[in-house]
């Protein structure tokens, strides 16, 4: 099984052409070998009537801001971090619907990963108490938190707008099926990298260093960024109030 390093050291080895051994099938994380090859659903769950007492599904994405309290992000108590709970009941989540985001919740990923220029694992949590990644009690545990250096990416769905060469983006992997849950979205296999190429008129996008191409409705462009002892900092070079996006302007799936 791999862990999000060393899935990040796989997909680097794959971009510089040398051939990457298959890894165990697990939610998260695939074989590179099937990249571009339809990948399996993740495991249907059963229905469990906790979820009904759950904040409901996101109607649109959430603002970036609603992750960030002073120039820190939002850290969630003890109590609520051990209890956190993902839906897992069967919902469309599009890019319009937030992908089934936690509001709160940032991607993370190991900073050597980040800045080496190649796309790297990543996935997304809330901060618990400690400003750590905390997990929910019915997903996989990554164990990012114990990693030697990592970078936290506050994200929203990608735009005609915000899809550009040289945004830093993360995406669902290729062939990775439409989340039809919030399990699923935390689940499935998330990589982040800088956009190369968009083609709107196959509705793809490439990543640089990567072959294959993505579907523009999986990307979530980085606005935030944030590491451990730092600040919340913009990325682009935009204004606070210009980091937001609504449901109309998301890519719908094809």
């Amino acid at each position: 099984m791999y862990t999000w390093l060393g899935l990040a050291v796989a997909l680097g080895a794959c971009a510089a052409g040398k051939g990457a051994s298959p890894a165990t099938s697990n939610a998260r994380s695939s074989s590179l070998a099937s990249a571009g090859s339809d990948a399996a659903p993740p495991a249907e769950r059963p229905a469990n009537p906790a979820y009904a007492k759950l904040p409901p599904y996101p109607v649109a994405p959430a603002d970036p801001w609603r992750g960030v309290v002073g120039d820190q992000p939002r850290r969630w108590s003890e109590e609520r971090a051990r209890q956190w709970m993902i839906r897992g009941d069967d919902f469309e989540c599009s890019a319009a619907r937030d992908h089934c985001i936690d509001p709160d919740a940032w991607f993370f990923v190991t900073i050597a990963d980040h800045e080496r220029g190649l796309p790297a694992a990543a996935g997304w949590d809330v901060f618990g108490p400690d400003g750590k990644p905390a997990s929910a009690v019915n997903v996989r545990r990554p164990g990012l938190a114990d990693a030697s250096g990592w970078r936290a990416l506050r994200t929203v769905p990608a735009t005609r707008t915000s899809l550009v060469r040289g945004a830093a983006v993360v995406t669902l992997e290729r062939g990775a099926p439409r989340p039809t849950s919030g399990v699923a979205s935390h689940d499935l296999t998330w990589l982040s990298g800088l956009v190369d190429e968009v083609d709107h008129d196959t509705g793809t996008f490439t990543l640089v260093n990567h072959p294959g191409a993505f579907p523009l409705w999986g990307a979530r462009v980085v606005v935030l960024t944030w590491e451990p002892g730092g600040r919340v900092q913009i990325v682009g070079g935009k204004q606070r109030s210009e980091l937001g996006v609504t449901a109309s302007e998301t890519f719908a799936a094809r």
